[in-house]
Protein backbone atom coordinates (compact mmCIF):
# COMPACT_ATOMS: atom_id res chain seq x y z
CA UNK A 1 0.00 0.00 0.00
CA UNK A 2 1.79 3.22 -1.17
CA UNK A 3 1.41 6.24 0.94
CA UNK A 4 1.13 9.35 -0.76
CA UNK A 5 -1.65 11.79 0.67
CA UNK A 6 -3.02 14.11 -1.81
CA UNK A 7 -2.82 16.98 1.16
CA UNK A 8 0.55 15.78 3.26
CA UNK A 9 0.72 19.33 4.57
CA UNK A 10 -2.61 17.82 6.50
CA UNK A 11 -0.35 14.44 7.34
CA UNK A 12 -0.51 15.28 11.23
CA UNK A 13 -3.94 14.87 13.27
CA UNK A 14 -1.99 17.94 15.02
CA UNK A 15 -2.88 20.37 11.93
CA UNK A 16 -6.05 18.67 11.15
CA UNK A 17 -7.38 19.58 14.79
CA UNK A 18 -6.28 23.02 14.56
CA UNK A 19 -8.29 23.35 10.92
CA UNK A 20 -11.69 22.39 12.86
CA UNK A 21 -11.53 25.77 15.22
CA UNK A 22 -14.51 27.08 13.40
CA UNK A 23 -16.36 23.55 12.97
CA UNK A 24 -20.25 24.22 13.90
CA UNK A 25 -21.10 24.03 17.33
CA UNK A 26 -24.41 22.12 16.38
CA UNK A 27 -23.44 19.05 14.78
CA UNK A 28 -23.00 16.32 16.91
CA UNK A 29 -19.63 15.02 15.31
CA UNK A 30 -16.67 15.50 17.73
CA UNK A 31 -13.56 17.62 15.73
CA UNK A 32 -11.50 14.36 17.62
CA UNK A 33 -13.19 11.43 15.07
CA UNK A 34 -13.04 13.76 12.60
CA UNK A 35 -9.59 14.69 12.52
CA UNK A 36 -8.94 10.51 13.79
CA UNK A 37 -10.67 9.56 10.46
CA UNK A 38 -8.49 11.45 8.91
CA UNK A 39 -10.47 14.97 7.89
CA UNK A 40 -9.78 18.25 8.06
CA UNK A 41 -11.81 20.68 7.59
CA UNK A 42 -12.05 23.59 4.90
CA UNK A 43 -13.97 26.30 6.81
CA UNK A 44 -17.19 26.50 5.25
CA UNK A 45 -20.43 24.89 5.95
CA UNK A 46 -19.75 21.26 7.46
CA UNK A 47 -17.79 19.91 4.27
CA UNK A 48 -14.70 18.09 5.74
CA UNK A 49 -11.70 16.15 3.44
CA UNK A 50 -9.45 13.56 3.78
CA UNK A 51 -5.70 14.51 3.68
CA UNK A 52 -4.71 11.11 2.33
CA UNK A 53 -7.38 10.13 -0.91
CA UNK A 54 -8.61 13.91 -1.30
CA UNK A 55 -12.08 12.39 -0.10
CA UNK A 56 -14.88 15.14 0.67
CA UNK A 57 -17.92 14.72 2.37
CA UNK A 58 -20.59 17.38 4.11
CA UNK A 59 -24.47 17.26 4.90
CA UNK A 60 -23.71 15.29 8.33
CA UNK A 61 -26.61 13.67 10.12
CA UNK A 62 -26.96 13.15 14.04
CA UNK A 63 -26.23 9.72 13.09
CA UNK A 64 -23.37 9.78 10.89
CA UNK A 65 -19.85 8.18 12.37
CA UNK A 66 -16.57 9.71 10.69
CA UNK A 67 -14.93 6.37 10.09
CA UNK A 68 -17.94 4.76 8.80
CA UNK A 69 -18.54 7.49 6.59
CA UNK A 70 -15.15 7.67 4.95
CA UNK A 71 -14.63 3.92 4.68
CA UNK A 72 -18.48 3.77 3.01
CA UNK A 73 -17.58 6.27 0.38
CA UNK A 74 -14.04 6.32 -0.12
CA UNK A 75 -13.53 2.52 0.32
CA UNK A 76 -10.02 2.31 -1.66
CA UNK A 77 -8.76 5.05 0.68
CA UNK A 78 -5.18 3.85 1.89
CA UNK A 79 -5.40 5.85 5.01
CA UNK A 80 -8.45 4.01 5.90
CA UNK A 81 -6.87 0.82 4.99
CA UNK A 82 -4.38 0.98 6.87
CA UNK A 83 -5.66 2.17 9.92
CA UNK A 84 -9.15 0.42 9.97
CA UNK A 85 -8.25 -2.37 7.82
CA UNK A 86 -9.84 -3.98 5.32
CA UNK A 87 -12.49 -6.08 7.19
CA UNK A 88 -13.97 -3.02 8.53
CA UNK A 89 -14.54 -1.95 5.08
CA UNK A 90 -16.24 -4.48 3.78
CA UNK A 91 -18.32 -4.69 7.47
CA UNK A 92 -18.98 -0.98 6.63
CA UNK A 93 -19.89 -1.41 3.29
CA UNK A 94 -21.97 -4.93 3.62
CA UNK A 95 -24.37 -3.38 6.67
CA UNK A 96 -26.11 -1.32 3.59
CA UNK A 97 -27.39 -4.83 2.45
CA UNK A 98 -28.07 -6.32 5.83
CA UNK A 99 -31.38 -7.52 6.93
CA UNK A 100 -31.40 -6.62 11.03
CA UNK A 101 -31.72 -9.63 12.53
CA UNK A 102 -29.76 -10.99 15.66
CA UNK A 103 -27.45 -13.31 14.53
CA UNK A 104 -27.17 -15.38 17.43
CA UNK A 105 -23.89 -16.99 16.87
CA UNK A 106 -21.91 -13.34 17.12
CA UNK A 107 -23.17 -12.72 20.60
CA UNK A 108 -20.65 -15.57 21.98
CA UNK A 109 -18.03 -14.34 20.00
CA UNK A 110 -18.47 -11.18 21.62
CA UNK A 111 -18.27 -12.86 24.93
CA UNK A 112 -15.27 -14.84 23.90
CA UNK A 113 -13.31 -11.93 22.76
CA UNK A 114 -14.25 -9.48 25.66
CA UNK A 115 -12.27 -12.57 28.00
CA UNK A 116 -9.57 -13.27 25.68
CA UNK A 117 -8.78 -9.00 25.77
CA UNK A 118 -9.12 -9.58 29.49
CA UNK A 119 -6.70 -11.95 30.07
CA UNK A 120 -4.13 -10.01 27.87
CA UNK A 121 -1.07 -9.41 30.22
CA UNK A 122 0.86 -6.12 30.53
CA UNK A 123 3.77 -7.52 28.83
CA UNK A 124 1.91 -8.61 25.96
CA UNK A 125 0.48 -5.16 25.37
CA UNK A 126 3.57 -3.58 25.77
CA UNK A 127 5.29 -5.71 23.35
CA UNK A 128 2.50 -4.66 21.43
CA UNK A 129 1.96 -0.87 21.29
CA UNK A 130 3.56 1.66 19.17
CA UNK A 131 6.98 2.55 20.41
CA UNK A 132 6.57 6.17 18.20
CA UNK A 133 3.57 7.30 20.43
CA UNK A 134 3.02 4.77 23.18
CA UNK A 135 -0.40 4.67 22.55
CA UNK A 136 -1.99 2.91 19.53
CA UNK A 137 -1.61 -1.04 19.31
CA UNK A 138 1.43 -1.45 16.69
CA UNK A 139 -0.60 -2.84 13.09
CA UNK A 140 2.27 -1.85 10.75
CA UNK A 141 4.96 -3.18 8.79
CA UNK A 142 7.88 -1.68 6.70
CA UNK A 143 8.80 -3.50 4.00
CA UNK A 144 11.68 -4.22 2.69
CA UNK A 145 13.13 -4.40 6.14
CA UNK A 146 10.50 -6.24 8.39
CA UNK A 147 10.23 -3.59 11.25
CA UNK A 148 6.85 -3.59 12.83
CA UNK A 149 7.19 -0.74 15.33
CA UNK A 150 4.45 1.88 14.76
CA UNK A 151 1.24 2.16 14.39
CA UNK A 152 -0.77 3.49 11.17
CA UNK A 153 -0.92 6.85 12.74
CA UNK A 154 2.37 7.99 13.27
CA UNK A 155 3.62 6.39 10.02
CA UNK A 156 1.64 8.45 8.13
CA UNK A 157 4.07 11.43 9.44
CA UNK A 158 7.10 9.39 9.48
CA UNK A 159 9.69 10.34 6.91
CA UNK A 160 10.11 6.97 4.12
CA UNK A 161 12.90 5.60 6.23
CA UNK A 162 12.30 2.72 9.09
CA UNK A 163 13.47 4.67 12.34
CA UNK A 164 15.13 1.12 13.26
CA UNK A 165 17.50 0.64 10.55
CA UNK A 166 17.23 3.90 8.61
CA UNK A 167 16.83 1.95 5.17
CA UNK A 168 14.39 3.58 2.50
CA UNK A 169 11.03 1.77 2.81
CA UNK A 170 8.71 1.19 -0.17
CA UNK A 171 5.46 -0.24 1.45
CA UNK A 172 3.68 -0.10 4.77
CA UNK A 173 1.62 -3.37 5.30
CA UNK A 174 -1.05 -3.47 7.67
CA UNK A 175 -0.60 -5.94 10.37
CA UNK A 176 -3.23 -8.27 12.16
CA UNK A 177 -3.42 -9.91 15.47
Amino acid sequence: MSLNPKYPLYSTESTRLRSFDNWPRGLTQRKCDMVDAGFYYIGFSDKVVCFCCGGGLKDWLPENQPWEEHARWYQFCPYVLLVKGYLYVQRIISKECEINELDEQSVPNDLEDDEKRKCETLSETLQLTCKICLIEKLNTCFTPCGHAIACAKCVLSMNSKCPICRAVYRKVIRLYF
